[in-house]
């Protein structure tokens, strides 16, 4: 949500699966300039289009009026609460939105074991980048690589401990 905090309060990906939209401060749909699956493109691809309209001067916002409208605050509540604290109601009034860094994918260069170019620093998860999901990576499959990537780092550290001992 685009109202000028640090860190600026999230706005769920489901509010665009139950159907909102994004739209021009003229009220016009944009996504579909940007990828034929319009707001239900990868979230990279959404992320990039919002970035773009804002670069362009255009404050893009997300239309929940009709979508989810007066079940906001059931569906919704933590960010029905974060929208009224700002002072939008957004049954009523579509929310400015901005990419944010919830969609920066790992910027740790890792190798299959989670190894980074810091001798003995081993990165995985949300730190990590791996090169399997890339910037599609969603939370199910952050959690997923996290214990796949952890358990081969645990197992490096742990033979590369063997390894060490017997050469001591």
């Amino acid at each position: 949500i685009n109202i000028g905090r640090d860190p600026a309060p999230l706005a769920t990906e489901a509010l665009r699966g139950d159907g909102a939209t994004l739209i021009s401060p003229a009220g016009r749909r944009f996504m579909p300039r940007y990828h034929e699956d319009g707001e239900l493109a990868p979230r990279d691809d959404v992320a990039r289009a919002i970035f773009a309209e804002l670069q362009a001067g255009r404050q893009p916002y997300l239309d929940c009026r009709k979508a989810v409208g007066d079940h906001f605050p059931d569906q919704f509540p933590p960010v029905f609460k974060a929208c009224q604290s700002a002072g939008i109601d957004p049954r009523v009034q579509p929310i400015p939105v901005a990419p944010a860094v919830h969609y920066h994918m790992g910027g740790l260069a890792t190798d299959d074991v989670g190894r980074t170019s810091v001798d003995g620093l081993y990165a995985v998860g949300e730190c990590a980048a791996v090169g399997i999901h890339g910037a599609n990576r969603l939370a199910s499959n952050s959690l997923l690589e996290a214990t796949v990537f952890g358990n081969r780092a645990a197992a490096h550290i742990m033979a590369s401990n063997v390894k060490s001992r017997k050469a001591i």
